[in-house]
C-alpha cells in the first residue's frame, strides 16, 4: 500500500518547479498527443502498462504487510498512508491543476515567457506550506524522541500517522520532481520514479525484513523504508533531470531574492479557487478511513476494508491511464467552439475505453474475491461485500473521469470546488450515519453514494457549460 494509492494529488498533479530561481528551457514543438517522438496510443499503452506493473507491486507489497502484520495494525497503515498523501499534497497547496491547464497552454503556443514567469509566480504561493510541513516534522520527531528520552512515553507507543509526518516533505518533492519531468515531457519517466520505484523499494526493503531476517516490523522500520523508497526515488529523478534538462539541483533554492514579479489576476483568481477545492478534495480522502478508525469496536474493519479497496486500485489505475491522452488535449480544444466536436468525439472513445476496462476486469476480481481477500491472510474474506461496492464505485467513476478531467482543466474552477463539497458531504453525513449499525460496509456504500454524487455533478456541469455530452455513447 504505497502512499500514492488513495489520492489523485500524489500521481504527479503538482507544481513542476519547486523553487524560486528554476530555469525553464524552451518548449520543444511537438504535435497534440505526442511526447517525445510517442503517439498519443502509445503513450496510452505505455502508461497503460505501467498501471499494470504498479498494481502488481502494490497488491504484493499489500499482501506481505498484511500477512506479517496484525490486522489491526495493518488498518492503522492504511490510515497512515492516506495521512501521508493528504499532507504531502497540502504542503503544495494542491496549485497543480492550475498549473497544468495554464502550462499545457503556453507550452502548446510556445509561450516560454509565460511558462517561466507563472512557475516562479507559483512557486511564491508553495514556498511557505511545504516550510510549514518541513517544520512540523522536524519538531514533531524531536519532540517524540525528548519525550522518550525522559521516560514519559515510548516513541514506539504513537499511532503510526504521527511517524508520516517526518517524511511527507520527502514525498512532497518525489511529487514536485516527477510533476517536473511530466511537464518537461518525460510522461513514462515520470510514472516510473514516482509510482514503481517507490512501490518496488519498499517491497524490497519489506520482504528483506521479514522473510530473509524474519525480523517483526515497528513503527520506526516501517517509517524508515517508506522514507528510503523516498529518497531512492528522489535520488533518480535528480540524475535524470541532471542529464536530460538544462536543470541543475542547485538552481533549486534560490540563493538571493528574486526580482518582483507581476502576478496575473487570472493566475490568482484560479489558483485561489483550486487551492480551496484541494483542501476540500483532501479532507474528503480521510473520511472514510476516519470514521473506521474512530469507530469503537471495529479494530480489524479497517484492516479488511484497506485489503479490498487495494485489490479493486486495478480498477482505478489501470483505465486512467487511458484518459491521459484526454487530458493533455482539453485545453487548446477548449479554446474555440470549433473544436468542441473533436472534444466530443475524444470523451466519447475515453469514456468507452474507461468503461470496457473496468468491466472486463471486474469480472475475474467477482469470481475469484474470496480467493483474493484469503491471501491477505485469515479473516481477510469478511470484505466481500466491501469489495464488490467498490467495483460498483469504480464502475461509476469510470462514467465520469472523462467530464472530471474536462472540468478540472477548463475555466471552472468554482464549480469544481462546488463539487468536491459535494462529495464530502455526501460521504461525511451518510458515512457517520452507516458506520455505526454496517461498519465497513456502511462505509464502502457511503463511499459509492458520493461517487454517483460526483458523476452526476461533473456530466451536467460539463453538458450545460458547453454542450458535451460525456456519456452520449450509452
Amino acid at each position: 500500500m504505497d502512499a500514492w494509492t488513495y489520492s489523485e494529488a500524489c500521481v504527479a498533479r503538482h507544481l513542476c518547479a519547486p523553487f524560486e530561481g528554476l530555469y525553464i528551457p524552451a518548449p520543444k514543438v511537438m504535435k497534440m498527443g505526442e511526447s517525445h517522438g510517442r503517439t498519443g496510443i502509445e503513450l496510452s499503452l505505455a502508461l497503460l502498462g505501467i498501471a499494470v506493473v504498479t498494481f502488481g507491486l502494490s497488491y504484493g507489497l499489500n499482501v506481505l504487510l498484511a500477512r506479517n502484520l496484525s490486522t489491526e495494525v495493518y488498518g492503522n497503515l492504511v490510515f497512515a498512508f492516506r495521512i501521508l498523501g493528504a499532507v504531502s499534497a497540502l504542503s503544495l497547496l494542491g496549485t497543480g491543476t492550475s498549473a497544468t491547464r495554464f502550462l499545457a497552454r503556453y507550452l502548446h503556443y510556445q509561450s516560454t515567457d509565460s511558462v517561466e514567469s507563472f512557475l516562479r509566480w507559483n512557486t511564491r504561493i508553495i514556498r511557505w506550506p511545504f516550510l510549514l510541513t518541513v517544520t512540523i516534522g522536524v519538531t514533531t520527531c524531536l519532540a517524540m524522541f525528548c519525550v522518550d528520552l525522559f521516560g514519559f512515553r515510548g516513541v514506539q507507543t504513537y499511532h503510526l500517522a504521527v511517524f508520516m509526518l517526518w517524511i511527507a516533505p520527502l514525498f512532497s518533492i518525489v511529487q514536485l520532481l516527477s510533476a517536473y519531468l511530466l511537464c518537461a515531457g518525460h510522461p513514462i519517466v515520470s510514472t516510473i520514479s514516482s509510482q514503481l520505484m517507490v512501490l518496488g523499494v519498499q517491497l524490497v526493503l519489506f520482504s528483506t525484513i521479514f522473510i530473509v531476517f524474519g525480523l517483526q516490523a515497528s513503527r520506526l522500520w516501517i517509517t524508515g523504508v517508506i522514507g528510503a523508497s523516498a529518497l531512492f526515488a528522489m535520488v533518480i529523478q535528480i540524475v535524470v533531470l541532471h542529464r536530460s534538462t538544462p536543470v541543475h539541483i542547485l538552481d533549486l533554492w534560490p540563493r538571493r531574492e528574486a526580482k518582483s514579479l507581476e502576478a496575473r489576476s487570472e493566475w490568482l483568481s484560479v489558483s485561489l479557487w483550486l487551492i480551496v477545492g484541494q483542501l476540500v478534495a483532501q479532507a474528503a480522502l480521510l473520511i472514510d478511513v476516519s470514521l473506521l478508525e474512530a469507530a469503537p469496536g471495529r479494530e480489524n474493519q479497517l484492516g479488511y476494508y484497506g485489503a479490498a479497496l487495494s485489490i479493486t486500485y486495478l480498477l482505478f489505475i489501470v483505465p486512467r491511464s487511458m484518459l491521459s491522452p484526454l487530458a493533455a488535449k482539453v485545453s487548446s480544444l477548449l479554446d474555440s467552439a470549433e473544436k468542441l466536436g473533436q472534444l466530443q468525439d475524444e470523451i466519447d472513445r475515453a469514456v468507452r475505453t474507461h468503461v470496457l476496462l473496468v468491466v472486463l476486469l471486474a469480472f475475474p476480481m467477482v469470481f475469484f474475491s474470496k480467493e483474493l481477500l484469503a491471501s491477505f491472510g485469515t479473516g481477510y474474506e469478511a470484505a466481500q461485500i466491501v469489495l464488490f461496492i467498490s467495483i460498483g464505485t469504480a464502475l461509476v467513476s469510470a462514467l465520469g473521469g472523462s467530464a472530471l478531467t474536462v472540468i478540472r482543466r477548463s475555466d471552472m474552477e468554482k464549480r469544481l470546488l462546488g463539487i468536491y463539497v459535494m462529495d464530502l458531504l455526501v460521504l461525511l453525513v451518510l458515512g457517520a450515519v452507516l458506520v455505526g449499525p454496517f461498519g465497513m460496509t456502511g462505509v464502502a456504500t457511503a463511499l459509492l453514494c458520493s461517487a454517483v454524487a460526483r458523476t452526476a455533478g461533473t456530466v451536467f456541469s460539463v453538458r450545460r457549460r458547453y454542450g458535451i455530452k460525456p456519456l452520449s455513447f450509452i
